[in-house]
C-alpha cells in the first residue's frame, strides 16, 4: 500500500544551522501520528516543509505516491494537503461545525461556486460532523479527493 505522506532525507538549513536534518516519515492511509518535541526541535518546519510554506534544502516528500517537494503550497492544498493554526480567529463569529465544513468545501470543486448555500450541502456537513466526532478538527489531514 501507498503511504498517504511519505517523507525521506527531508533537510532544512536557516543561517548555517540545521533545523531539519535527513528526516524521515512514512504515513499509511487513515493513521495518525504525533509530533511532539520541545521548543526548537524543528515541528512546526516539519509541517511548514509538508505543506509547502518552506522549500527542503535536501529530502523528498510524497502524497499518495507523487513527488510534491517542489511544488508550491497552493498546488499541495489542491491536492487535499490541508493545515490548521493553533489560534483560528478567521470565523470567530462562526459554530465549529460551520468552520470544518468551510474548511472541507475548501478541498472541492464547489468551492469555486460563489452561490453554493453551504447549508444545503448536507453530505459535506456530514463529513464534517463525522471529523469533529473522530477528533480530527485540528490535526493535518492528507486527502486524495477533490
Amino acid at each position: 500500500m501507498t503511504p498517504a505522506l511519505q517523507i525521506s532525507g527531508l533537510r532544512k538549513v536557516f543561517g548555517g544551522l540545521p533545523a531539519m536534518n535527513g528526516v524521515s516519515l512514512d504515513v499509511m492511509p487513515g493513521e495518525r501520528r504525533l509530533i511532539i518535541g520541545p521548543n526548537g526541535a524543528g515541528k512546526t518546519t516539519l509541517f511548514n516543509l509538508i505543506t509547502g510554506d518552506l522549500e527542503p534544502d535536501a529530502g523528498a516528500i510524497r502524497l499518495f505516491g507523487e513527488e510534491v517537494s517542489r511544488l508550491k503550497s497552493h498546488q499541495r492544498a489542491h491536492r487535499g494537503v490541508a493545515r490548521t493554526y493553533q489560534i483560528i480567529t478567521l470565523f470567530s463569529g462562526e459554530t465549529l461545525l460551520r468552520n470544518v465544513t468551510l474548511s472541507l468545501l475548501g478541498l472541492r470543486r464547489l468551492r469555486w461556486n460563489p452561490f453554493v448555500r453551504l447549508d444545503r450541502q448536507q453530505a459535506l456537513i456530514a463529513e464534517a460532523r463525522a471529523a469533529l466526532d473522530r477528533g480530527e478538527a485540528s490535526v493535518l489531514a492528507f486527502r486524495g479527493d477533490g
